[in-house]
């Protein structure tokens, strides 16, 4: 019986697979960067101006939503940059709460004035029971948390393992 394996202690080189996207990261870390930051300003200056005549309270439950995810995505891009791997905890919670947010969004932004969308779930009339589109992103995000999980899993084991 013939062993063909090495006990070597050294330490392992992390994975370099942020070289691979370094520059597309970058670029997203940029802009989601720059969008938060506008998100915060936009709050600050209509709350220091509060003039909401020029857009419906849709469209603002729609903008908040959108800030929100992109807050998001930027937090879980800092954490991809600063542990080096592809999967974390956080990374997998903040496609859950982005998912949350579409999920809800897609009950409650149909109840706000000034709604409008092309694809209706249980509608009667004037009345719209759920937005499809923001219920189809929420569940199409469920399916790529738990594949996140699984993977966030399996990274975990093979650290434990080496």
């Amino acid at each position: 019986m013939k062993n063909d394996f090495s006990v070597d202690t050294s330490k392992q080189v992390k994975n370099e697979f942020l070289k691979k996207i370094r520059v597309p990261l970058g670029i997203a870390l940029l802009l989601t960067g720059i969008e938060v930051a506008a998100g915060i300003w936009m709050i600050v200056r209509r709350m220091m101006i509060p003039q909401w005549d020029d857009i419906s309270i849709y469209e603002i439950g729609v903008r908040g939503l959108h800030y929100l995810c992109v807050i998001c995505i930027f937090v879980s891009l800092i954490k991809v940059i600063y542990d080096e791997k592809p999967f974390s905890h956080t990374l997998v919670l903040c496609v859950r709460t982005i998912c949350g947010l579409y999920l809800l969004g897609s009950i409650l932004l149909p109840r706000l004035s000034g709604f409008e969308t092309n694809y209706e779930i249980f509608s009667f009339g004037s009345f719209t029971l759920i937005d499809g589109n923001f219920l189809i992103r929420g569940l199409l995000l469920y399916v790529f948390s738990e594949i996140m999980y699984e993977g966030f899993s399996m990274q975990k084991d093979i650290e434990e393992i080496l």
